[in-house]
């Protein structure tokens, strides 16, 4: 298998040579959509962390090569997931060596020129398991059913938003419960350049990258999701937004406060909870200041109307999702083990 980071996006043709000679691959979040999410030997980003289904994939593979990723934390349990115990590493970064995992072999090297020498060298002289193919889909197609029904009253926005939005629409995230939970691994990406996604763990990132891709974007759709505290952080850019005319669909996933650490509260500090409450404006009222089309969402039937009808239209759209009516979002693995305090 390969795990495929950031670093190999200039790597798209020899990847697909050496998964048309056998190789499955699976995804960082940053790295998504360099292969297609539909082809059948990506796994995409359903890359370990509270999956079960591809913790026991591993177990039966011989040898992962990781090319380009630094493995976080974040998409690894702190580097807790049983990855394959061959593992070789591909990097231009000579520390990358080691990071995280420990590695059998280092490779130091651009990751296309690398991996197009490999190519050259075991195409066609390989033998893979002949279950290995089914093994790769099985596991893609469990995991992902496995993973939706963790996600309680939010099960069915992921495959909403999928069918809602142009397939080649920009996937933008901030950092934010509802990206950590399912945003980053359940909505199917078939180019890199659909993936805009800060690889920091600092929130407010979100609008500034959306408006960066919508300056850019051309004729494609772009899609921002945000918390609201992500989008407080930077609200004031909204108006470079504004000013420059762009499309942008913006969808706040509003629980009014932080939740990732109302949830880590929660767990380690017994339900005592402190500064996890937000009291900013509303986002209607901000959606009439700066004249943008405003929907709000109180139940998963709302969301699908409310994103269809937004993605039909140009300029800049805002749509509120409010979490409070929807229901708890679980928390993001680890700490979905865990149970809530009252």
């Amino acid at each position: 298998m390969i795990w495929v980071g950031s670093g190999a996006k200039s790597a798209k043709e020899p990847l697909l040579r050496l998964m048309e000679a056998g190789f499955g691959i699976v995804t960082s979040w940053a790295g998504r959509g360099i292969v297609s999410d539909a082809h059948p030997a990506n796994l995409g980003a359903l890359n370990g962390a509270g999956l079960p289904d591809i913790q026991a994939l591993y177990r039966t593979t011989d040898l992962m090569l990781v090319v380009g990723s630094r493995l976080r934390g974040q998409e690894t349990d702190n580097q807790t997931v049983p990855l394959p115990d061959n593992i070789v590493r591909i990097d231009i970064d000579p520390d990358a060596d080691g990071r995280g995992y420990a590695n059998n072999l280092f490779v130091l090297g651009d990751s296309n020129e690398v991996l197009t020498k490999l190519a050259d060298a075991v195409c066609g002289k390989m033998e893979i398991a002949p279950t290995f193919a089914d093994d790769l889909a099985q596991a893609k197609a469990a995991s992902a059913e496995h993973h939706l029904a963790t996600l309680g009253p939010y099960k069915d926005f992921p495959r909403v938003l999928r069918r809602s939005v142009p397939q080649d629409a920009v996937w933008v995230r901030d950092i934010t419960m509802s990206n950590s939970v399912w945003g980053h691994k359940l909505f199917p990406l078939t180019d890199r350049v659909q993936n805009i996604y800060p690889v920091s763990a600092g929130i407010g990132q979100g609008l500034q990258l959306g408006i960066g891709a919508a300056a850019g974007a051309n004729t494609r759709s772009v899609v921002l999701m945000t918390g609201d505290g992500g989008f407080y952080f930077n609200m004031s850019e909204l108006w470079t937004a504004v000013q420059a005319k762009l499309n942008l669909l913006i969808i706040v996933m509003n629980d009014q406060g932080y939740g990732a650490i109302r949830g880590i509260q929660n767990i380690v500090c017994d339900g005592r909870h402190n500064y996890d409450e937000l009291m900013g404006p509303g986002f209607e009222g901000i959606a009439e200041l700066a004249g943008m089309h405003f929907r709000m969402v109180k139940n998963v039937q709302d969301f699908e109307q409310a994103v269809v009808e937004a993605a039909s239209l140009k300029g800049l759209r805002l749509i509120e999702v409010d979490m409070n009516s929807i229901g708890a979002l679980p928390m993001y693995h680890p700490y979905q083990m865990h149970k809530e305090v009252a």
